[in-house]
């Protein structure tokens, strides 16, 4: 459900999810530039989940939700340098470029292989050639695009917190940026 009040910003972080103590319930508490016309907004899982013995976190970015024309459209996705050795882009899951209508739905599904994919988006890689970001070149953008991606955490959790940023910019733009963190609880729920 969405609940809107005012927050404290000396204590709370906007962008940033808080665990509830719930199974899978955090609150977001969203940067108020994120209203419907917003440029870009970012997601993730409150904590890490686990899958199969290993530990992963699922993010999402939504760039130009009301379809405005922004010529020469650039997003740039990475992890956190402090801790980009901890996690990385799990290619295996892969990463999705979903373009839509101005109701959300979806249009076009672009992934990994596809044509539009090879001749749009980069991988960025460290020194071991773990991928821990991701630059998408949409040249003139005209409609909403959500993309959907998850990181594998190869620290085990000692990190405690995984952060990822997403940067866009245009030539009739102002530059936007956000930062989600993802934060690793035991399995009995305690935050590390």
């Amino acid at each position: 459900f969405d609940y809107r009040t005012s927050v404290d910003t000396t204590t709370v972080q906007y962008d940033t999810s808080y665990p509830t103590g719930l199974s899978d319930t955090a609150i977001l508490v969203a940067n108020p530039g994120t209203t419907p016309d917003s440029l870009l907004t970012k997601w993730g899982n409150s904590t890490v989940q686990v899958e199969n013995g290993s530990l992963y976190t699922q993010w999402g970015v939504r760039v130009n939700r009301s379809g405005a024309t922004i010529e020469n459209a650039v997003l740039v996705d990475t992890l956190n340098p402090e801790d980009s050795s901890a996690q990385e882009i799990d290619l295996n899951w892969g990463i999705r470029v979903l373009f839509q209508d101005a109701s959300g739905t979806t249009v076009n599904d672009y992934r990994a292989g596809s044509d539009w994919f090879t001749n749009h988006v980069t991988y960025q890689k460290d020194d071991s050639g773990k991928v821990i970001g991701f630059t998408i070149d949409f040249g003139t953008l005209t409609s909403r695009v959500e993309v959907h991606y998850r990181t594998k955490v190869n620290d085990n959790g000692k990190s405690g917190t995984y952060a990822n940023n997403a940067y866009l910019t245009g030539n009739n733009i102002d530059s936007q940026t956000r930062t989600v963190n993802s934060l690793y609880s035991d399995a009995n729920g305690n935050i590390e």
